[in-house]
C-alpha cells in the first residue's frame, strides 16, 4: 500500500462456544486500528473484526510484520493474527512534469558477484554503486534483505541528480542459510517507476 493512503481488512469471527463472548484485540501499534462488530457475539452467531492500516501514521517503510493479539473473552486464553502489508511511497501527486525531473535508480550492474565465501571463514565484504540518473534528489527510505546473515550499508541515503552512492554488502559465513549465496536486496526509494528497486548479489559456498 501507499504511504500516507490507509487501508481496510475485515475479517468474520464465528463464537462456537456456548456462551456469549466479548473478544478484545491488544498489541497495537499506534497506525492500526481496530473494531469488532458486534462487540458481543452469541453462541453460534458471527462477528466482523475490522483491522485499518493508517499509511499516515505509519513511520516504517518496506515489509511490515506484526502481531495482533485476540483475546476471545475474558480467560487466559489469547491468539495471535499476523498483520502483513507493504508501504511503497505515494506518487499520486506528481505531475507529468516533475516525473520527467524524478530520480531515477541506475545500478552499475544487476547483480553483485560477491565470489566465493568460506563457511569456516570469516565475514567476506563486497561494494556496488547506486547511481541516480535523475534531475532531483533520491531518497532511500529503507535498505534491506530477507537473508540472514547479510548485512547491508549505503554511504549516503540522499543522492543528487548525477551522482552515486557505495552499497557495502557483508555476508557472515556463520549466520548465512544456504548452500549457494544468492539473494536479493531491496531499496525503497522516491523513485516512481522503481520505488522498490532491487540488487541481485550472487556467490559459491564452500
Amino acid at each position: 500500500m501507499e504511504k500516507n493512503k490507509d487501508k481496510g481488512i475485515y475479517v468474520t469471527a464465528y463464537n462456537q462456544t456456548v456462551d456469549t463472548i466479548e473478544p478484545s484485540l491488544s498489541n497495537l501499534p499506534s497506525y492500526i486500528q481496530t473494531s469488532i462488530i458486534p462487540n458481543k457475539i452469541p453462541p453460534g452467531e458471527q462477528a466482523t473484526i475490522a483491522v485499518h492500516l493508517l499509511g499516515r501514521e505509519c513511520d516504517k517503510w518496506g515489509p511490515i510484520n506484526e502481531m495482533i493479539k485476540l483475546k476471545p473473552d475474558n480467560g487466559e486464553q489469547s491468539f495471535e493474527i499476523p498483520l502483513i502489508a507493504n508501504i511503497i511511497p505515494n506518487f499520486s501527486r506528481m505531475t507529468p512534469g516533475e516525473r520527467m525531473k524524478a530520480p531515477k535508480v541506475v545500478f552499475e550492474s544487476d547483480r553483485v558477484n560477491v565470489g566465493i565465501v568460506s563457511r569456516n571463514g570469516g565475514k567476506v565484504s563486497v561494494e556496488a554503486t547506486l547511481k541516480n540518473e535523475g534531475e532531483n534528489v533520491l531518497e532511500i527510505y529503507r535498505v534491506y534483505t530477507i537473508s540472514e546473515g547479510v548485512d547491508v550499508k549505503v554511504e549516503k541515503d540522499k543522492i543528487k541528480g548525477g551522482k552515486s552512492t557505495k552499497v557495502m554488502i557483508t555476508i557472515d559465513p556463520a549466520l548465512y542459510k544456504g548452500e549457494v549465496v544468492n539473494g536479493e536486496i531491496v531499496f525503497v526509494v522516491n523513485d516512481p517507476n522503481n520505488p522498490q528497486s532491487r540488487l541481485r548479489f550472487v556467490g559459491e559456498m564452500e
